[in-house]
């Protein structure tokens, strides 16, 4: 990856800008400061000393970014992405037990993704365990896909660097493409006729809707566009059609989608769901 600036700023008392080689003790001395439930939730675990100073550094080829938050000189919190064997990029953040609770986690968000969308990276990933409940609603408000439901403790999560919602990636060169189904429903816990869906080889996403009481618009309907929609081979719209917001989106499924839009209740969708997966057979 290319050298990116990040311009610093302030989040109220906190000022955040880019990690430096010089700031990986510091970081590491966050890490260390963590309670036990804190670094259980950022690393699925408690974790030796020596091995949070190896988690802290910053490689030196150039496959990860950082940003932190300092405040009276010290770092309160820290937010990276590093690149992946598979290609992708997984981000990681975490914010001193003292400091937490006041929007600097979202501030750190929104710093990262910016820090990435400027070295042409368009999707992040999160791998986040269930009852990690703070990122799940941060996540939640900026606005994700569920790419790989929870097997165990953890589920993985995407969001997009811009507005538009995360694509759903590129395959190698020559390798099948798998039918994309989008799964737009509340909650991030997929039913029984998706986990059948994906048994069967689809790559299914879920995405959360617009939700104004979360505070999460949909791109959809402000932008005029989502990638997750333009993407996908097949969409169920499962959305509670009494929230105005999401009806206002069924409407346009309905108008733009065509045959694309395979089913606009729990009821049809438990209908069409079989008959996909017994397709891919």
């Amino acid at each position: 990856m290319d050298g990116t600036d990040f311009t610093p700023r302030r989040h109220g008392r906190y000022e955040l800008r880019r990690a430096a080689d010089s700031d990986v003790p510091a970081i590491a001395g966050l890490y260390r400061s963590l309670s036990q439930e804190s670094m259980h939730l950022r690393f699925n675990g408690r974790v030796g000393a020596e091995r949070l100073g190896q988690l802290a550094r910053l490689e030196p080829a150039g496959d990860v970014r950082a940003l932190v938050a300092v405040l009276d000189g010290a770092v309160v919190a820290e937010a990276r992405y590093e690149r992946l064997d598979s290609g992708g990029y997984e981000f990681g953040l975490v914010v001193a037990d003292t400091e937490q609770h006041r929007g600097l986690g979202e501030a750190m968000l929104r710093g990262l993704r910016e820090m990435a969308r400027a070295e042409g990276i368009e999707t992040l990933r999160a791998v986040v365990r269930v009852d990690n409940v703070g990122m799940l609603k941060l996540l939640q408000r900026t606005g994700c896909a569920v790419v790989e439901p929870a097997d165990g403790d953890v589920l993985e999560l995407e969001v997009a660097t811009d507005e538009y919602m995360p694509g759903w990636g590129t395959r190698p060169v020559g390798a099948a493409r798998p039918w994309r189904v989008l799964v737009e429903a509340r909650g991030m816990w997929p039913s029984p006729e998706t986990r059948a869906l994906r048994a069967a080889g689809y790559d299914v996403r879920q995405c959360l809707g617009p939700s104004r009481t979360a505070g999460r618009p949909c791109p959809l309907l402000a932008l005029g566009r989502c990638r997750l929609v333009e993407e996908a081979d097949a969409v169920a719209c499962l959305l509670p059609d009494a929230d105005p917001d999401a009806l206002a989106l069924m409407e346009r499924h309905a108008a733009d989608l065509g045959t694309r839009l395979v089913a606009t209740s729990g009821r049809t969708w438990r209908q069409v769901a079989p008959v996909l997966a017994r397709a891919a057979g």
